[in-house]
């Protein structure tokens, strides 16, 4: 699994050794990810054709303001399954819990973070001090690996899994759990998942959406990252089984900061 926060450092890399000449406005650099097949454009600015690090953008869990950087993430459904849907739905219901098993980006189940007794405005001090809920989490997570077709998942980070719920300064607020604890953040593979999730009506996360995410930015929160829109070709937002007879989810821009390394 490629990690999507180190993924935004290629572009700078390449141009500060040298290794790709920065264009005059905008450099953009296109990444394979050998792991799933996809591929990701890192576009840095460059004006002049220096690489850029002052700006004024901040993303929570990052100190101080940057440039914001964009990865355009492209070809990222089914990377692991084959499937953007591994179970063939987009709600399954496990241990009495409705989720979505999705594989965009990275291979991961949603749920609503009121099936787990929880508002999702909970502190990861508090969500990881709460170890009934994390061994529950970790219980429904290793059902739907099977049901997703990855086995026995004891011992492996995937699948992963996020909680969902309304949020009162973005679009939806969503909590993301490695086995065995919640994430203080929320990484960049986790926000294409959810966005891709949320292009289609059907799904956890498309229910919770006041609007559909494939139609404008969405923020998340935290705010990580703020995620756009998972474009589908061919297709408006719609159900799973209607959407399937033509391309989904093509691309997912991500907007990070860049900061000097130190």
């Amino acid at each position: 699994m490629t990690c999507g926060n180190l993924l935004a450092g290629v572009g700078p890399f390449e141009i500060e050794r040298g290794l790709i000449e920065a264009a005059s406005l905008c450099t953009a650099v296109r990444v394979h990810l050998v792991y799933t097949g996809a591929t990701v454009t890192v576009s840095v600015a460059t004006p002049g054709g220096f690489l850029r690090y002052d700006g004024d953008c901040q993303i929570t869990g990052v100190t101080g303001q940057a440039v914001p950087i964009n990865l355009m993430f492209s070809n990222f459904c089914g990377g692991r399954t084959g499937k953007v849907f591994p179970t063939g739905h987009a709600v399954d219901h496990v241990g009495g819990v409705a989720i979505t098993a999705i594989d965009a980006g990275v291979c991961a189940t949603i749920g609503r973070a009121r099936e787990f007794g929880i508002t999702g405005g909970e502190s990861p001090l508090q969500l990881n001090g709460d170890g009934e809920l994390l061994n529950r989490i970790e219980r429904l997570r290793l059902r739907a690996a099977l049901a997703m077709g990855l086995g026995d998942s004891r011992g492996h980070v995937l699948p992963k899994v996020m909680l969902v719920s309304e949020s009162d300064c973005a679009d939806v607020r969503s909590r993301y759990f490695v086995p065995g604890r919640r994430d203080a953040g929320h990484t960049v593979s986790g926000a294409v998942c959810l966005a891709t999730a949320g292009a289609f009506c059907d799904t956890v996360a498309g229910r919770l959406l006041a609007h559909p995410f494939d139609t404008g930015p969405t923020v998340l929160e935290p705010a990580t990252v703020i995620s756009g829109s998972a474009r589908r070709c061919g297709a408006r937002r719609g159900n799973y089984s209607t959407a399937m007879s033509s391309p989904i989810c093509t691309e997912s821009p991500v907007y990070l900061v860049l900061l000097r390394p130190v």
